[in-house]
C-alpha cells in the first residue's frame, strides 16, 4: 500500500493566514502537512501540491517523490494527474493500492487510522473503493456523510445534516483506498473528462466527479476523535484541546 498526500489546498476559509494552513505550524512547531507525513511514515509516500508550493516542502520532503499540479482544480484532477504521473515514472501500477489523504486533518489515534486502512486493504484488493468514515457528532454542512447503508452525499444543507446525524451516518474523512485498475475503471465509467490532459480537466472535486456515483463502495470506520481543521471554529477547538 502506498499513500498519496494532498496538499495543494490555498486554504481560502482560514484566510488572513499568509500561506496555506498545511503549511502552518500548530503543534510542537510541527505543520499539519509535517504531522500528516508522520502519520504514514511506515508507508512509501508521495505528496501532491500546487504550482509554486514545492518550496514549502524544503527539508521536509523530497522534491523527487513530489507531484506538482500545473494549476489548481480540486481534488478531482489533482488526484488523477498525481496516478498519472506516478505511472508514467514507474512509482504505480495497475495493481498497486493507493490510499489518498487530506494533509490538513488531526487524528488523536493515529494507530487507530492505520488499523482501518489495513482493515479496508482486503476490500481494496478484491476491487472495492474503500472510504474511511468517523461517526457524525453534529451537523456540519461543511462536511459530506456516509449513510449507515452506504449511501454518499456530499455537504448538504444543514437540515440534511441533522437528520444524517440522527440516522447514523459517518462524517466522510476524504481519505479513499483503491487498486489502481479498480479506480481508473470506475474513472472510465463515471467520469471520463478526468482521464485526459490536465488542461481538459474541470475543476470538480473526487466526492462530486466519481465517489457518490461509485457501485463498489465500502466503508471502514476510524475509531478515536477526529477533526477537519478546514474552519477557524476547527481551529480554535484544536487549540483549546492541546493546551
Amino acid at each position: 500500500m502506498k499513500v498519496l498526500v494532498l496538499a495543494g489546498g490555498e486554504g481560502t476559509r482560514l484566510r488572513p493566514l499568509s500561506k496555506p494552513k498545511q503549511f502552518v505550524s500548530f503543534q510542537n512547531n510541527e505543520t499539519l502537512l509535517e504531522m500528516t507525513l508522520k502519520r504514514f511514515a511506515s508507508f512509501e509516500t508521495f505528496v501532491s501540491v500546487g504550482s509554486g508550493q514545492e518550496g514549502e516542502l524544503e527539508g521536509t520532503f523530497p522534491l523527487s517523490r513530489t507531484i506538482i499540479e500545473p494549476e489548481r482544480k480540486n481534488t478531482g484532477p489533482a488526484i488523477c494527474y498525481a496516478i498519472y504521473m506516478l505511472t508514467e515514472r514507474g512509482e504505480l501500477g495497475p495493481e498497486d493500492l493507493l490510499c489518498v489523504c487530506p494533509s490538513d486533518h488531526y487524528f488523536e489515534d493515529n494507530a487507530a487510522l492505520i488499523q482501518a486502512m489495513e482493515e479496508g486493504r482486503k476490500w481494496a484488493e478484491k476491487g472495492d473503493i474503500v472510504l474511511f468514515g468517523h461517526q457524525a457528532r453534529t451537523a456540519n454542512p461543511h462536511l459530506g456523510y456516509i449513510t449507515p447503508e452506504g449511501q454518499f452525499i456530499e455537504k448538504p444543507p444543514l437540515e440534511v445534516a441533522e437528520e444524517l446525524v440522527k440516522s447514523g451516518a459517518y462524517w466522510n474523512l476524504g481519505i479513499f483506498l483503491f487498486r489502481i485498475d479498480a479506480f481508473q475503471r470506475e474513472l472510465a465509467e463515471h467520469a471520463p473528462n478526468l482521464m485526459g490532459s490536465f488542461d481538459a480537466m474541470p475543476s470538480i472535486s473526487i466526492d462530486k466527479a466519481l465517489m457518490q456515483k461509485c457501485r463498489k463502495i465500502r466503508m471502514i470506520p476510524v475509531r478515536g476523535k477526529w477533526m477537519d481543521l478546514g474552519s477557524w471554529d476547527a481551529i480554535y477547538e484544536f487549540i483549546l484541546e492541546k493546551h
